[in-house]
């Protein structure tokens, strides 16, 4: 005669306690345990209360999906809603045939985290509305009919791969980290944003409607003109940074790539991070050459500087880049390091500006000293410690004549 399930647990927990030979493990323990390990599938099975997926009743055994290690399946027929007010974290989430995913404003869902590599997979004739917003940690695939109806924020960190008849519509923001793929009668209308990090590669039939600045990408665009002629291929930077010298804040920056381009606007704000313009710089790099600008901030503010660059096409749309920041003191040192991009040494000359308060400290993205030490010569070789993980950093080198910050990149 075969013994029913719950005629095993009492037997399952007493070879699990065998196996794992810790007598001060109880059996309520181990019970909690492959609760765990029965709980690594979230399934949505129902509709109700709204279609809420905050309610327990709409998932099999009560079993919300809000654990980033859970895979989560939306079964046909069901159409999720995430309500303002609410976050969700899940793993890799499969939904099933003629779905609605319906993200309200102020809700979110996150599809992985900054840790765990999480997947979207969505089968045929499904439906996304997103006025909240919906980060997905990967690659999203989409194997049938889709319509995206994008109103607040979109971020996917990986590829995002349709089938055909895919319908996007964008009033709102849509980031691509990876590429962009689409069979044939792929349709995108952006009144928003769309920004792909790299390539695009769409089917026959497919149209893009969008103002020249709202579709941009990074690479390459395959595809009907229809499509790839509405999309830009803005000004690649890939390097700005600044640092406090004697005669002000120096900005200095690379583009890899500029097409269509027309001129660069320096912007500077204070901490209260309202901006204006300080410099317009005219654009001189080809398509695809590596190109080089500065400017001397000569009269910055006291204190905290925050830079932006505004570049501007030839159709006058543009975008803006990331911020960084300068600290001025009223005087700065001429000591100068290299090389920015280090992997285990890099050097600092003092200028013969060396005195007995000359000192160094690292200090990672969100301000924590990470390396200190004091410089006891004009040139010196400074050992990156091991602890000091892969990143950006920046290096603060004070002597008697003032201060400056120096943006490396640890490698």
């Amino acid at each position: 005669m075969k013994t029913s399930k719950t005629q095993q647990i009492p037997d399952l927990l007493n070879r699990a306690a065998g196996w794992l030979s810790v007598k001060s493990i109880t059996l309520l323990t181990l019970f909690q345990i492959l609760t765990c390990f029965a709980f690594a599938q979230a399934t949505m099975t129902g509709n109700s209360s709204g279609n809420n997926w905050a309610v327990a009743a709409n998932w099999s055994g009560s079993n919300i999906g809000d654990v980033v290690t859970e895979t989560v399946t939306i079964n046909t027929n069901i159409d999720p809603k995430i309500y303002s007010g609410s976050t969700f974290t899940v793993g890799s989430t499969t939904i099933s045939n003629n779905n609605t995913l319906t993200i309200n404003s102020g809700g979110t869902l996150n599809i992985g985290d900054a840790t765990h590599t999480a997947t979207l997979t969505t089968n045929s004739n499904m439906n996304i509305n997103v006025a909240g917003t919906l980060i997905i940690w990967g690659t999203v695939n989409v194997n049938s009919n889709i319509n995206w109806s994008i109103s607040g924020t979109v971020i996917i960190k990986g590829n995002l791969v349709m089938a055909s008849n895919a319908n996007v519509t964008v009033s709102g923001n849509l980031q691509i980290d990876g590429n962009l793929q689409g069979s044939s009668n792929t349709n995108v209308s952006v009144s928003g944003n769309v920004k792909v990090g790299g390539n695009i590669n769409v089917g026959g039939g497919s149209n893009a409607s969008a103002c020249a600045s709202c579709f941009t990408r990074g690479g390459t665009c395959t595809g009907p003109a229809s499509f790839c002629g509405n999309t830009t291929l803005p000004v690649k930077l890939i390097e700005f940074a600044g640092e406090a010298v004697a005669t002000g804040n120096n900005i200095h920056w690379v583009t890899s790539m500029e097409r269509n381009f027309d001129y660069f606007e320096l912007e500077r704000a204070g901490k209260d991070l309202v901006f204006e313009t300080i410099g317009t710089i005219k654009g001189k790099g080809g398509l695809d050459i590596t190109t080089s600008y500065q400017f001397i901030d000569t009269n910055p503010l006291a204190g905290n500087n925050y830079y932006r660059l505004k570049s501007v096409d030839l159709d006058n749309s543009y975008e803006h880049s990331d911020l960084i920041h300068v600290e001025w003191n009223g005087s700065a040192t001429g000591a100068i390091l290299y090389p920015t991009i280090v992997t285990k040494y890099f050097t600092v000359d003092l200028k013969d500006e060396l005195s007995t308060s000359a000192n160094l400290v690292m200090i990672d993205a969100v301000g924590n000293a990470m390396y200190k030490t004091q410089l006891s010569s004009s040139l010196s070789t400074i050992e990156v410690p091991d602890y000091i993980k892969p990143g950006a950093y920046l290096v603060k080198i004070a002597t008697s004549a003032g201060q400056r910050t120096i943006r490396i990149l640890k490698k």
